[in-house]
């Protein structure tokens, strides 16, 4: 910590070691295998201790303020569990989490939760910041390891870099306003000189992160950039200045894919930020494209040719594409107080679908005819209207709703 009275140190056998303020030693056993991996960093009064259970092949990641008590916070990862995040260090306010296919994890809330906007296979090494940047080296999993330098402006929206030298690069330091890299066989690359007021564009983040819905969704874009504008694109292009302006969140009704980039000035545009957002089929639309019924879908086609509609094979448990085992045709009846009977024969009892009885005297305007279920069955709906039917002429039918 700051005065030097707690420090916290990892070992290569797995052990968590901790210093108290009178300069004594102690290891915490959580029982993690001796060839684990583990990493720790220190920011706004908390250690974080992350890495990988490599023989149980679990993701490890802790956190401490005292050195005694320690929360589990794997939960709290938006991370699968076999991944690493043995990397750890804290930059300007963030910690800073990377390891094998853990791309870059970055948590603002003193290690509480951590979370990535990144996509792919990335296995970041090491971390540096100063002069309003943060840098990462580190491998492309998805690319042969391919070597991958990477620089934000907030620790959470990165952007790759060109690396014209081929050494690997095993540790990054900021110094005298440049960064600095270590790589294999002794070598050093140097950046350029970097200026506080020097300005990397970060790809804008789309809003929600849920991308499914059943109805519709509005998409909102935004970015940290000052004076920055947003466009952004809906039909699998990426963005360039011509395309269309973010003012507004977008509402979708279909699977789309939104594209969107930030722009400013003479600066070069952010990467481009990706989304698909994908609509989910529920009820009878689900239900329907699930059998081969060439365009027969609606629910008042009538894809096998028996008795029953599309909605009502749906309603009554059968399928729309044979009408071999359909079962019989709803019956109606009179009892004797007057009052109509209605059998509805099914395979199965639904609970996604309600049945029910209108009636009207013209076919044209219709209401709801008021019934009682004398039987409610797996295979038998009994409706009966509760009063006798005493206008004439008097249509009724049987309605299906979702």
């Amino acid at each position: 910590n700051e005065d030097g009275s707690l420090v916290i140190a990892v070992t290569e056998d797995g052990l968590i070691s901790v210093r108290d303020s009178e300069g004594m030693w102690s290891d915490v056993d959580f029982g993690f295998p001796a060839s684990s991996f583990l990493g720790v960093a220190y920011g706004n009064g908390v250690f974080v201790i992350g890495g990988h259970d490599q023989v149980n092949n679990l993701l490890i990641l802790k956190r401490t303020a005292d050195g005694t008590n320690f929360a589990d916070l794997v939960d709290n990862a938006d991370l699968p569990e076999w991944t690493w995040l043995d990397n750890m260090e804290y930059h300007n306010g963030l910690f800073l989490g990377g390891g094998f296919f853990a791309n870059i994890q970055f948590s603002e809330n003193g290690g509480l939760s951590w979370k990535s906007l990144l996509t792919g296979q990335l296995n970041l090494e090491t971390f540096a910041y100063g002069g309003g940047v943060f840098y990462a080296i580190g491998e492309d999993m998805e690319n042969g390891n391919a070597l991958v330098n990477m620089v934000s402006s907030n620790g959470k929206n990165w952007s790759f870099v060109s690396n014209e030298s081929e050494a690997d690069g095993n540790d990054i330091h900021f110094f005298n306003n440049s960064f600095l890299i270590v790589g294999n066989g002794g070598s050093i690359r140097q950046s350029g000189l970097v200026e506080a007021g020097d300005e990397i564009l970060a790809a804008p983040t789309i809003m929600p992160e849920t991308q499914n819905f059943s109805d519709s969704i509005n998409v909102t874009l935004s970015t940290d950039s000052e004076n920055a504008e947003i466009r952004y694109t809906l039909n699998g292009e990426d963005p360039d200045q011509a395309s269309t302006l973010y003012e507004n969140p977008i509402m979708l009704t279909e699977t789309t894919t939104v594209k969107a980039k930030v722009f400013k000035g003479e600066l070069d545009p952010s990467p481009t930020a990706s989304v698909t957002y994908t609509k989910q089929l529920a009820g009878f639309a689900a239900w329907i494209a699930g059998f081969n019924v060439g365009g027969q879908m609606g629910a008042s086609d009538n894809a096998d040719g028996d008795w029953a509609p599309n909605l009502l094979d749906w309603a009554v448990g059968d399928v729309p594409d044979s009408g071999d085992n359909a079962p019989g045709a709803p019956e109606l009846s009179f009892n004797a107080e007057g009052k109509a009977v209605f059998k509805i024969y099914r395979l199965s009892k639904s609970t996604d679908v309600a049945l029910s009885v209108e009636k009207s005297t013209n076919m044209v305007d219709w209401e709801t005819l008021a019934t009682n279920a004398a039987t409610d069955s797996a295979t038998l709906l009994e409706l009966v209207s509760s009063e006798a039917i005493s206008t004439f002429p008097c249509f009724l039918r049987i309605k299906a709703t979702e």
